[in-house]
């Protein structure tokens, strides 16, 4: 039998600063979703973490020391993990308090920030994008957990953007990432180990 489920708006942000640049959401416990703006404004340099409640229909907005480009729960529920700028980095929403654990991210490039990442097991893959978006030279990385490395797996890329991974056939482990000018959705083997990305697969041509 088939079932049907209707989508409703939130009618939400309500302010012109968070509905400039939002990303996300991140499912949380309790009928609660995390969500990032990216900027609040199209010259403003800093963007927040946001939290937001269904059954209150009420928004926590914890503005961050720069423009993220994701952030995750951690373990402890008051604690994400946030890329912004070009630093990785734990905010806690209880105390406000950044902590940045990664500040090498683009170091040889100048402007560019961190953009869309994903979690891993224990390990963070995420890209950057070139704020004038137009030159290949963001970056693709792997935050390998193990041993705290930051590994660079392109250098490349214009605004690397949404990705997943999953598990072919044949059971390899694959990277499934968008660098959004070349309107491709790209299929990577990827073998965290190592470090490093097999050839590239198109899976979708737009």
């Amino acid at each position: 039998m088939t079932e049907i489920r209707q989508a409703i708006s939130l009618n939400f942000p309500d302010s012109d600063e968070l509905r400039y640049l939002p990303e996300g959401p991140y499912p949380l416990s309790d009928g609660q979703f995390s969500w990032v703006a990216i900027q609040h404004g199209p010259s403003a340099t800093f963007g927040s973490l946001n939290l937001y409640d269904l059954d209150r229909n009420t928004n926590r907005c914890f503005e961050l020391p720069g423009r993220p480009g994701f952030a995750f729960p951690c373990r402890e529920q008051h604690q994400f993990v946030v890329g912004c700028e070009r630093s990785l980095g734990i905010f806690d929403v209880v105390t406000g308090q950044w902590q940045p654990f990664c500040n090498q991210v683009d170091q040889d490039v100048e402007n560019t920030i961190i953009n869309d990442g994903l979690v891993f097991e224990d390990n963070l893959v995420f890209g950057t994008k070139d704020l004038e978006f137009k030159t290949k030279k963001a970056g693709l990385y792997l935050w390998r957990g193990r041993d705290e490395r930051l590994i660079r797996l392109r250098d490349d890329q214009i605004c690397s953007n949404g990705k997943a991974i999953r598990r072919t056939a044949d059971g390899e482990c694959q990277l499934v990432d968008i660098d959004s000018p070349t309107r491709q959705v790209v299929g990577y083997p990827i073998d965290v180990e190592q470090g490093r990305l097999g050839d590239p697969q198109v899976l979708l041509d737009l």
